[in-house]
């Protein structure tokens, strides 16, 4: 079994508790350079990923009952519909999902840390589940900050 196939199976057991905040299990994609699984609610839909950059879950607010696009660049002035797991984690928490890409090929490893994100965003993340996005404010002065500290 391939770790994108690991990557595959675990993340549909793991994030099954999503189905509890009405999400359905939308579009699966795996290919050479990695594998997605996206599920949409009523509010927001979400991109849980694996490539060589690691794993990623990206989440996408819905403007009218549509996905998105995920933006090439920041730009302040856009309404602010995308943000990744660790902006909304570290915006709870004080606190990123830590992960050593390298390990990601040890099949134990890659378990735990998908078992480890599914548990963190299952704690910190149901708000945004259920459509209250207060917490957007937050996340959208993370990502600024960052902007401003490479742009300057």
């Amino acid at each position: 079994m391939s770790n994108f196939e690991i990557f595959e199976s675990v993340a549909i057991e793991e994030f099954s508790f999503l189905s509890g905040y009405g999400f359905s299990l939308i579009d699966s994609v795996k290919d050479n350079y990695g594998c997605s699984q996206t599920y949409k609610n009523n509010w927001l839909a979400l991109r849980i990923s694996m490539d060589k950059e690691g794993i990623n879950v990206v989440f996408y607010k819905l403007s009218k009952n549509q996905i998105p696009p995920y933006p090439i660049f920041f730009n302040p002035a856009d309404e602010f519909l995308v943000f990744n797991a660790n902006d909304l984690l570290f915006a709870k928490t004080q606190k990123n999902f830590e992960q050593v890409t390298a390990r990601l090929y040890e099949e134990s490893y890659l378990r735990e840390k998908i078992k480890e994100l599914a548990l963190l965003l299952r704690i910190n993340a149901t708000d945004v589940f259920t459509g209250n996005f207060a917490i957007l404010v937050k996340i959208y002065e993370l990502v600024v900050q960052r902007w401003r500290e490479i742009e300057h």
